[in-house]
């Protein structure tokens, strides 16, 4: 990619940089700023490098970009709060199914056949997470294996993307860690504490958005 395609990287890299500051100092004002503005810059960076640039997917993607900053700010707001949590999971959810539409549409643009092992592997996965977390979830069981379904077949079909070459990985990588991600919020809020866990969380989420992005944003420029 031309090296003035990523300039529009530089608000991204900002609003990271001054997250993972403030959270180190504690500084929950800031973290309460921007929180939203990762993938807000992320969405700045997609509109910009893509510019005019037309595929069929191309708004799933920017409603994934716009449903997923949606979660980001009702989950600021779900510490003790069932119903702000409800409203961040509902929202990530509708975000992971435009995901699905997008990866969706490059494996049949690509003609990408169905792979039986890598589906397993993402089936096994949710069905062991789901093993650890459903006793525990008590009234939110239904949500909890509704989101990990969704997150299960987005994976999957980001596992797909693999067969396209590099930025098929790239996508595949930002799935995977997206999953992890979730694993960790699920399993510290239903399962047993996790120590140090916010920092796993953001920073795997902060990295599966970028690498989404990058991977979807790479595959239209070489249309």
């Amino acid at each position: 990619m031309k090296t003035n395609n990523k300039i529009p990287l530089i608000p991204f890299l900002f609003v990271v940089t001054v997250y993972l500051v403030a959270m180190f100092f504690e500084q929950q004002w800031l973290l309460l700023i921007f929180k939203p503005l990762i993938v807000a810059t992320l969405l700045f960076y997609f509109l910009n490098v893509t510019g005019n640039m037309f595929v069929e997917f191309k708004w799933w993607m920017i409603f994934a970009l716009v449903f997923c900053m949606m979660g980001d700010t009702f989950l600021i707001f779900s510490r003790g709060d069932e119903f702000f949590f409800i409203l961040g999971l509902s929202a990530f959810l509708v975000g992971h199914i435009f995901y699905i539409f997008v990866y969706k549409r490059i494996v049949k643009n690509k003609f990408i056949s169905f792979h039986l092992p890598k589906t397993l592997f993402v089936t096994a996965y949710v069905a062991f997470l789901l093993y650890l977390l459903i006793p525990r979830a008590d009234v939110l069981w239904l949500p909890v294996v509704l989101y990990a379904l969704v997150i299960g077949m987005m994976l999957a079909f980001a596992f797909h993307l693999t067969k396209i070459g590099k930025m098929g990985w790239l996508i595949a990588a930002g799935g995977f860690l997206f999953v992890i991600s979730d694993s960790f919020i699920a399993l510290n809020k239903f399962y047993t504490p996790i120590p140090q866990n916010h920092w796993i969380v953001m920073i795997t989420y902060i990295a599966a958005q970028f690498l989404i992005v990058e991977g979807v944003t790479r595959y239209i420029l070489q249309r």
